[in-house]
Order: C-alpha cells, then sequence, then structure tokens
C-alpha cells in the first residue's frame, strides 16, 4: 500500500516549508540512517499537505548551481516517489565562543556539534521564510531548528521538529568513546550549548518527534509541558522476505553502515578486535561481510583477513540480508535507534547487539533479539545462533512480528500525518502566527 493512499491530502493544509543541513553528497546512493528518516518524514509532509517546500541549507559555496540543483530535485523526487518544490541556499555560520579562543586554543575543542548562521545568512533565510510564508516549518534535526529560530525571532514558532537523537547525549557518548586522547575530553565544553539549544527547542517548538519511547521520557523530564510524541524509525516491507530459510543460508554475520560515522567505525573496530576471533575459534567457517562506505580504512587483523569481506556500497542490500544468518550491532555510543535492526528484521534477520546499539527498540532480549555488552558475551550470541538454526529461526520470527507491529513505514507516515494535522489544528485555534 503506497503512503499517498493512507490519508486523503487536505489542500487546506498550510503551505509546509520542510527545512535540513543534510545535502546529500552523493545523491544518487547515500543511504544513510539520517536520509532514511528525512525522506520519510519529507513523504510524511506530502500526504498531510499538497504545498510542500523542501530547503537544504548548506555551507557549499557550489551547491546551489543549476547543475547541482537539478541533482538534489532528482534525489528527492525518486526518494519521496513524487516531484517537490525544492531548493539549496548557501548560508554561512560562525564560530561559537568556545571556538573563538585565542591562540589557537579552540582548535583543541574540536568543531561545534551544530552550525550557527552568521547574521547576514540569518537575515537572508528570514526574508525568505517570510517570501514562502509558511504556516508550519518542519525542521529537521536541532541544528536545522537553530537556523528556523534565529530567522523567524520576531513571533511564535511554528515549528515541528525532527530531534531523532538527543544530541547533548549523542556528543556525550561520542566524546567519551574511543579513541582516547588528552585532549579529547575538551570537547565536552560543547555540551551545555547543545543542552540548552534543545530546551529552546521543547519550550518553543509546536511539537517535537523523537524515535522512541525512551528519548521521549528523557526530554520529558527535561521540560514537563513539552509536546514530544514518538515517530520510530521505520523501513517498507521487503518483498519475498522468507525465500531463503536460515538453514540454507552460509554462514555470513552481516553488518550494515557508513564507517566514516563515529559509532559505527568504533563498534566495528571492537568487534573485529575483541569479538570476531572467538566467533572465528568456534565456527572457522563464519564469514563476517560489513556494507557502507568506510570499511576499507577498518583495522582488519591480518590473521583473520580471510574470513572478512568488506563490500563497500552496494546496490541491492537485500542481496546481502537474504544470504546471511545473523546481523550485528556492536555499537556503544550515538543515539537515536538504528535502522540497521529493523531492516534485518523486516527480513527475518536474528540480531546480536550491545544495549546501546538496541537502545529504544521494541526488541526484547533473548525473543526477538540477542543483547550482550562483553565481547565473550557478544561472540557466545553470535555462535549461537549461527549454530543452532531452531532458536535463530524463532528469533527471527519474533523479530519480523515486532517489526510489522511497530516499524513498518507505511504505518508510521500516516501517524506523522496525524501529528501535522494536529499542530495546524492548534494553530487555527490559538493565536495568529508571526514569522518576522
Amino acid at each position: 500500500m503506497q503512503a499517498e493512499r493512507l490519508v486523503s491530502v487536505n489542500s487546506q493544509l498550510p503551505r509546509l516549508l520542510f527545512v535540513t543541513w543534510y545535502l546529500p553528497r552523493e545523491i544518487a546512493s547515500d543511504s544513510h540512517g539520517v536520509f532514511q528518516r528525512m525522506k520519510m518524514m519529507i513523504k510524511a509532509c506530502l500526504v498531510g499537505s499538497s504545498r510542500v517546500h523542501v530547503l537544504f541549507l548548506t555551507t557549499n559555496q557550489n551547491a546551489a548551481e543549476q547543475a547541482n540543483l537539478d541533482q538534489v530535485r532528482a534525489w528527492v523526487m525518486k526518494s519521496v516517489g513524487a516531484e517537490v518544490d525544492t531548493s539549496v541556499m548557501t548560508v554561512q555560520v560562525r564560530k561559537t565562543v568556545v571556538n573563538q579562543l585565542s591562540r589557537g586554543m579552540g582548535d583543541y575543542f574540536g568543531p561545534s556539534p551544530i552550525r550557527t548562521l552568521n547574521l547576514e545568512s540569518r537575515d537572508a533565510l528570514q526574508r525568505r521564510i517570510s517570501a514562502y510564508k509558511p504556516g508550519l516549518i518542519f525542521a529537521h534535526r536541532l541544528e536545522s531548528f537553530r537556523a528556523a529560530r534565529m530567522a523567524c525571532a520576531g513571533g511564535p514558532i511554528p515549528i515541528l521538529l525532527d530531534l531523532d537523537d538527543i544530541e547533548h547525549l549523542a556528543y556525550t557518548r561520542t566524546v567519551l568513546a574511543p579513541p582516547h586522547y588528552r585532549t579529547k575530553r575538551l570537547q565536552l565544553a560543547h555540551v551545555p550549548g547543545l543542552w540548552m539549544e534543545e530546551r529552546r527547542a521543547l519550550k518553543l517548538c509546536s511539537q517535537v518527534l523523537v524515535c522512541s519511547d525512551l528519548d521521549q521520557n528523557k526530554l520529558q523530564r527535561m521540560i514537563k509541558q513539552a509536546q514530544v510524541s514518538t515517530i520510530p524509525n521505520a523501513c517498507d516491507m521487503p518483498s519475498g522476505v522468507a525465500t531463503t530459510p536460515l538453514d540454507e543460508r552460509k554462514l555470513n554475520v552481516l553488518f550494515v553502515g557508513m564507517l566514516h560515522y563515529a559509532p559505527n567505525s568504533n563498534g566495528m573496530t571492537w568487534f573485529l578486535k575483541s569479538v570476531w576471533p572467538l566467533v572465528q575459534e568456534r565456527v572457522p567457517t563464519a564469514r563476517l561481510q560489513i556494507v557502507g562506505r568506510g570499511g576499507e580504512e577498518l583495522p582488519i587483523p591480518k590473521a583473520l583477513a580471510d574470513s572478512v569481506c568488506v563490500h563497500g556500497f552496494v546496490d541491492s542490500l537485500s542481496a546481502m540480508y537474504r544470504a546471511s544468518r545473523v546481523a550485528i550491532c556492536p555499537l556503544h555510543s550515538g543515539g537515536g535507534t538504528r535502522i540497521k535492526i529493523i531492516e534485518a528484521a523486516a527480513y527475518q534477520l536474528p540480531t546480536v547487539a550491545t544495549t546501546i546499539g538496541a537502545e529504544g527498540l521494541a526488541f526484547e532480549d533473548g525473543q526477538s533479539i540477542v543483547l550482550r555488552d562483553s565481547p565473550k558475551a557478544f561472540a557466545e550470541g553470535v555462535i549461537q545462533l549461527l549454530t543452532d538454526q531452531n532458536a535463530a529461526q524463532r528469533m527471527a520470527d519474533e523479530a519480523f512480528k515486532a517489526f510489522k507491529l511497530n516499524y513498518e513505514r507505511d504505518t508510521v507516515i500516516a501517524k506523522i500525518v496525524k501529528l501535522i494535522s494536529q499542530v495546524e489544528h492548534a494553530r487555527q485555534v490559538d493565536q495568529p502566527i508571526r514569522l518576522s
């Protein structure tokens, strides 16, 4: 069933402006979880309103050239299955107070985790928003809210924010995760700024969307009166899922993820160093399949090189899922929820994950997922699913049930559309919104 059929488009809903900083660098093939969620949100906006404009903010001076703009528009159309009014706006950002420290001291603190528009770009964005006259702004992630907040400082902010990560928590975990070096903890100086921006968002936004009930509870403790709703990550129901039973597949262990993303690369480095040797001792015919850009930079032990296959980007994830027996998510940092676990469940593939890797997801340890945090316990979980096909199949079946109940994309899109309608209704019965 197509998402567009779930809810009839209501032409009475206001103009909707979707703002994001996440301009795809490789338009045709970028499948990072951030972009998967962004596609779902844009699609929901199109279902909820017939007048949607997608605005990409970027510091790339060449991004607004016609050839690049055409590429971006083609990516949006391919992603959501419809032609969408799309533009790219080149902006400039200013350094934070921490990064402006003298004598190069700011370099030790690293770049700011969220970008802040300078005054000229803020005014330009304000003019752009005023000219479009949206009734609602959909901000994709915290720094998009920051930009919209700055541009709409003259009155109440009609913003629906998708906060897929609690940024100050995710950033703190990333700083405290390997690699460790003497000055790295200085980067924690950016955390108060993230926390304050999240508090502003909770106070000012009409609705804040998060990935899990766990994140919802955390934010409600920050600002009790905030309007926070859980919108989980999701994926489409695969076609022809159960074509190859688990016991007929090769002994492949699958990891899917962008290895340029620090939580993924750190997690896989840990797995290769501390877990995979233990699996190889017990199941020497097992093979580790690593899918995602940046995999070639992983430190693969020479003694295990023959058992590890690095694929980089692949055209068909479906083929990789269907050729594997076990999926893994060995993450120890980051935030939000992991689409890779949801996808594995959709393909009826059992997963072994760390507690943080599966944080916020509705999969039960021992029933629909295996949660292990130490190297030995993680390895034992993988070994069990590789060698006990009855247990693996039961877990795969339970994971698939949890996917259908919680994470099928069309169902989630319908929930987003309902929230958009509720925000618009609340706006109509409240005071008019001023954009400048």
